[in-house]
């Protein structure tokens, strides 16, 4: 048996296969926000909810989405480690997800069509049917109406 706590925090379907996540900021809290995908006991990919820079004012441990927010950006990363560009569209069923995913702030409205994201600069908006695409230095947006 492990010394450490454990880690695993949610169990999801997808394709077939059970898939377990753990939150490595359990054991290592320098890790606060990272999680590993697990299948049949072997890591299969990792991921990293992001969080608004608000959500550090009261703690340096903020609480993560819930367990059906984090199996979705699961399903994310496993798409893009199997090939798919790592973007997503904003959409009214999505918002909590691309939160998470970009470090949006969620409104209290939640049939709000627009998502505030934290930037180097300030804020950027991002809106229902806009595409963001993930960059090594954060996101970009773009404009699907030029993509063939």
């Amino acid at each position: 048996m492990s010394s450490t706590p454990t880690e695993t925090i949610a169990r999801f379907e997808h394709v077939g296969v059970t898939y377990e996540l753990d939150h490595l900021g359990i054991a290592q809290p320098e890790q606060w926000g990272q999680l590993a995908i697990y299948a049949d006991g072997d890591m299969v990919g990792e991921f990293e909810v992001t969080f608004p820079a608000s959500a550090f004012a009261d703690t340096d441990r903020p609480e993560l989405p819930d367990t059906d927010v984090l199996a979705e950006l699961a399903r994310h990363q496993l798409a893009v480690d199997a090939g798919a560009p790592d973007r997503m569209t904003l959409e009214l069923t999505n918002r909590r997800v691309m939160a998470a995913w970009c470090g949006g702030h969620e409104p209290d409205d939640l049939g709000s069509d627009v998502l505030l994201v934290d930037v180097p600069a300030g804020r950027a908006v991002i809106v229902k049917g806009q595409t963001v695409e993930r960059t090594e230095t954060g996101f970009r947006k773009l404009d699907t109406r030029s993509e063939a």
